[in-house]
């Protein structure tokens, strides 16, 4: 069984989760290309302080992996937090609902 939580960052810093384990899951869930969209894939796969934090950029991209990493980490502590937060959105709960 696979332990990480999978989501999607912008550069503002809005973070999308629909399916934890699946980019692709999300953007189906949303009906979006969000990589189009300026939103990069991050992974978190263990419940650590941001050892494990992963994010995936374009090549010649302005910014970054540090720079989104840095965006979830300074509002997340570790990925139980993210994860905590996220299923307590009201967005996430109504997408559950359907």
């Amino acid at each position: 069984m696979c332990q990480f939580i999978s989501g999607w960052i912008n550069q503002e810093g809005e973070i999308l989760i629909r399916d934890f384990r699946s980019h692709s899951g999300t953007e189906r869930a949303l009906g979006r290309s969000l990589e189009r969209e300026g939103y990069r894939p991050w992974e978190w796969t263990r419940d650590d302080s941001g050892e494990s934090l992963t994010v995936r950029i374009v090549p010649n991209e302005e910014w970054n992996e540090a720079a989104y990493k840095s965006l979830i980490l300074s509002r997340y502590q570790s990925r139980g937090d993210l994860g905590y937060s996220v299923v307590n959105t009201k967005e996430f709960r109504d997408y559950i609902k359907n």
